[in-house]
């Protein structure tokens, strides 16, 4: 194919995706309900640099991996990555350079809600987790999201000092 065909493809393809968009947004205000499986918030991703949330002993965390999927790209609030402690303080229960799991609580993106409204954050930001998906930290800093009230991060909720 000659280059100006690629091109005409390229923006007949750019269009159509505009056109599901719109066609998804104008579908979910009419009827409240938001699929966020097909425009996913996604914001961390391999090599984003988050800060931690709680009082493991880690300040900055560096995703090394998305859980969730073969070849998943993207995480968001109340999905599980794994990291590894980048900086941490001296006497804490991580040292530099652990590799763990993490459950993000906060992120730059945002999270949309079924009535249209999005919440952002100034930081991207995780909580460390155990091999039981439990919080190493018995305290958390900074607020978190309602949506991980769920049967997995409910102690992560009742630590936090404020849910939003």
């Amino acid at each position: 194919m000659r280059p100006s065909h690629i091109t005409h493809i390229k923006s007949k393809l750019r269009l159509f995706i505009l056109k599901c968009r719109l066609a998804h947004s104008v579908l979910a205000a009419a009827t409240g309900f938001y699929c966020s499986y097909v425009w996913s918030n996604a914001m961390i991703q391999v090599e984003s640099m988050l800060e931690v949330a709680d009082n493991s002993g880690a300040r900055r965390v560096q995703c090394i991996k998305v859980l969730g999927g073969s070849h998943r790209r993207y995480a968001s609030v109340g999905d599980i990555i794994k990291v590894t402690v980048k900086e941490a303080i001296p006497r804490g229960r991580v040292k530099k350079g652990d590799v763990m799991n993490a459950v993000v609580v906060r992120t730059k993106k945002g999270v949309r809600r079924p009535d249209g409204s999005v919440l952002r954050f100034d930081d991207n930001a995780a909580v460390l987790l155990n091999q039981n998906k439990a919080p190493i930290a018995t305290r958390i800093f900074g607020p978190v999201t309602r949506e991980l009230r769920g049967d997995q991060f409910m102690k992560i909720v009742s630590l936090a000092p404020e849910v939003l």
